[in-house]
């Protein structure tokens, strides 16, 4: 059976109903076959999937990137299909958005790049974009080595707080996941807004 036959039976099956067997069959051939993986990234890049599709072939390719020490792992090129799904308000979740900041790391093997491509596709004006990638700093990485980077992210954070009057769940995710994570007293210039939405 071909990796696309393969693919579409997963694709059609729900996801309490998943066979382990042909799952981990699955990745197996995707994650040992390069001819594989240019099959299946065409697939991926041509085709419209639904949310629930979309959701399986990145929980697909999270457990190929986890044998990577096994596997000849070509797939980057899906690497912007998935900073696109990343922001979909479908994949706020604490629970996930950090595995999509792990994966576009796991990808890349470059944290500084992935946290700039993040902090790019905030949009001041859209909150629920501001909180995913405040939610995906949490995790594996410590992007906040990054103090330009950061201070740019900062900015953006604190502007969307500004320009929005829905900005309750940008405070409280800032807080959460990232105001005791970063050492204050190296952003001095923002000591006003730190201390004016501190929870």
């Amino acid at each position: 059976m071909d990796i696309i036959t393969k693919l579409k039976i997963l694709l059609d099956t729900s996801i309490v109903s998943m066979d382990d067997e042909k799952y981990f069959d699955l990745v197996d051939s995707l994650g040992t076959s390069n001819e594989n993986q240019e099959k299946f990234i065409n697939y991926i890049l041509h085709n419209d999937l639904s949310v629930e599709n979309e959701y399986k072939v990145f929980m697909l390719l999270r457990e190929v990137y986890g044998f990577e020490d096994e596997y000849d792992i070509e797939l980057g090129k899906l690497y912007n299909w998935v900073l696109k799904i990343m922001f979909k308000k479908e994949f706020y979740d604490y629970s996930m958005c950090y595995r999509f900041s792990d994966l576009l790391v796991k990808m890349t093997k470059n944290d500084q790049k992935v946290y700039k491509d993040i902090i790019e596709n905030v949009n001041i004006f859209n909150p629920l974009t501001v909180q995913i990638a405040i939610c995906s700093m949490y995790g594996y990485y410590d992007y906040f080595q990054y103090k330009e980077l950061t201070e740019i992210f900062l900015d953006k954070i604190f502007t969307s707080i500004k320009k929005n009057k829905d900005n309750q769940d940008i405070i409280k995710d800032f807080n959460r996941f990232m105001r005791r994570r970063i050492k204050i007293e190296d952003y001095k210039q923002y000591e006003v807004d730190f201390k004016m939405y501190a929870i």
